[in-house]
């Protein structure tokens, strides 16, 4: 007999030890109808640690894939809280790119950190187009474009946040003769505290037997899921009315400048970016962006085409999606009629953790009819940090 051979049953009866212990656990709070008590969830999360590291270890020696299959079955539905859900997370991330940041979706495989810390979701603009057999709804060709991605982010370690916010701007440097007094410019700041609030949705019920026989579907619905996460998230930036649970949006926080309807959409923006340039001295094209809905940056397109215009210079690029020179994301989270025009970096997305994709069958009836349910959230903040920054235009004539 060889030594690994001496090993590897002592490592698999020590396994089954941890994995019978959180077992217990489980089944007991599950019997009382009860989730786990803060102790009683450490030492659940302690075993299922323990138990992952001796089935590594004897995976070396012995490829038992039926206990590795029933333990990651108890570590995505055992806890009182939701245990991410890694192995399809590469090909998530693969999908999730934009200048070479991504999400981190995180992972329960075992590794020396399974719960990732820390994501870029501000920066998930891009999804490729999911192409699997068998399913009729794809998501859509070509780039998919979200308000989030637009903003910085900043990682927060509580469920509030605090920020200073440019409230007064006053200059008035001039001229000033020897011995007189120098003009006082003002520039006001407040402190405003933010909280973080929990995007989320789940899945219906899913088959099993799909999830075996269709190698992709897991890829498809986690895209799907965190492609609707980030639109939820959008929402929330663009219309947050700051009654909780929502955050305070853009288009509702106060010192947001407005710039009424003037002519027609194309010379309304054009004035919004005026508004800019007079009032918050941003004058490079480069830092301010639109975000649009598709209804209206369809109406500026054609009206770009139908104006005459210097031929070196006109409106709008299609190809660059730019409207006088700045980027334009086009979002159905902005209602129609109403376009923002400003400088990102006058606001950013605070996150709390990664974001969580699990699943389940540990709902209602779904571990007796064999289904499964997925679970997508994330805890965000939105704070704007010069409101003058921005122009709520109206594109919409009477």
């Amino acid at each position: 007999m060889t030594q690994n051979s001496k090993i590897q049953p002592k490592l698999w009866d020590r396994y089954r030890t941890a994995k019978a212990a959180a077992e217990a656990l489980h089944d007991n709070a599950k019997t009382d109808d009860r989730r786990l008590t803060v102790d009683e969830q450490a030492t659940f999360d302690q075993l299922i640690a323990e138990a992952k590291e001796l089935r590594s270890k004897a995976e070396q020696a012995d490829s038992d894939k039926v206990a590795l299959a029933e333990l990651d079955r108890l570590d995505a539905s055992g806890g009182a809280s939701s245990v991410t859900r890694g192995g399809f997370a590469e090909e998530v991330i693969n999908q999730l790119r934009h200048r070479g940041q991504m999400i981190d979706v995180g992972s329960s495989a075992p590794s020396n950190n399974p719960l990732q810390p820390a994501l870029q979701i501000a920066n998930i603009v891009t999804v490729e187009p999911t192409k699997l057999p068998g399913i009729t709804h794809m998501l859509p060709e070509g780039p998919v474009r979200f308000a989030a991605s637009l903003f910085p982010i900043r990682m927060v370690d509580s469920d509030q946040f605090s920020f200073l916010r440019q409230n007064v701007r006053t200059n008035l440097a001039a001229p000033v003769s020897v011995g007189a007094l120098k003009p006082t410019s003002t520039y006001g700041t407040e402190r405003i505290t933010a909280p973080v609030t929990t995007i989320a949705h789940l899945s219906g019920k899913i088959a099993r037997q799909w999830l075996e026989d269709e190698k992709d579907l897991e890829r498809f619905l986690t895209v799907e899921m965190i492609y609707g996460l980030m639109l939820g998230l959008d929402a929330q930036i663009l219309n947050g009315d700051a009654i909780d649970p929502n955050l305070e949006g853009i288009f509702n926080t106060a010192g947001v400048q407005a710039q009424a309807f003037d002519t027609d959409a194309l010379t309304t923006c054009r004035k919004a970016l005026t508004k800019l340039q007079v009032n918050a001295g941003i004058d490079d094209v480069d830092k301010i962006a639109f975000v649009i809905n598709p209804a209206d940056w369809e109406a500026v397109e054609f009206l770009a085409s139908q104006a005459t215009y210097h031929p070196g210079s006109p409106p709008t690029d299609a190809t660059k999606r730019q409207l006088w020179g700045a980027r334009v994301v086009v979002s159905t989270e902005v209602t129609a009629g109403q376009v923002l025009v400003g400088d990102p970096d006058a606001a950013f997305v605070a996150a709390r953790g990664p974001i969580s994709v699990s699943f389940s069958e540990a709902v209602d009836d779904d571990f007796a009819t064999n289904s499964i349910r997925w679970r997508v959230e994330g805890r965000f903040g939105f704070g704007v940090t010069h409101p003058g920054a921005f122009v709520n235009a109206d594109v919409v004539g009477p």
